[in-house]
């Protein structure tokens, strides 16, 4: 038997790994557990999901797949709404408009930046983000049923 084998003495009853000490197979362990509500796990990196749907989704990082095509420029997008907001560049279209000054803009990330450099005075930008929330699903709802995406 190999001296490798013999140092490691505990088996994942779940995925049959040997590990060297019992803490180790208790911390490896974890990886196995589904968390409350998220029954889907990713096995490349653990990550856990609500719906199989999006798990499938996570896999095309792992996999490097970008299925959603954009029609006009052929840019590639690993998710729909990617594709939905990408699309807004090519129809000029503005739905984001800043509550601040109204300035309007095609994509939510302009926004974001605009209000950053020119109204928010805000380390983390994380923190900002909930106030745009609504307002910003609400515009790509509205795009999604516009442009049949």
């Amino acid at each position: 038997m190999h001296k490798e084998r013999l140092l490691k003495r505990f088996e994942c009853p779940k995925c049959f790994k040997l590990f060297p000490t019992k803490q180790a197979l208790t911390v490896h362990s974890i990886t196995h557990r589904e968390v409350q509500g998220r029954p889907f796990t990713c096995k490349t990196c653990t990550k856990t999901f609500q719906t199989k749907q999006n798990l499938q989704s996570h896999m095309n990082i792992h996999l490097g797949l970008k299925p959603f095509k954009c029609q006009i420029c052929s840019s590639t997008f690993r998710e729909q709404s990617s594709l939905t907001k990408h699309f807004a560049t090519h129809t000029k279209e503005k739905h984001y408009s800043c509550n601040t000054c109204n300035m309007k803009f095609s994509q939510t990330s302009s926004l974001q930046r605009h209000v950053m450099k020119f109204h928010q005075k805000v380390d983390n930008f994380d923190a900002f983000l909930p106030a745009l929330g609504a307002e910003i699903v609400a515009n790509e709802l509205m795009l999604l049923e516009k442009f049949d995406l």
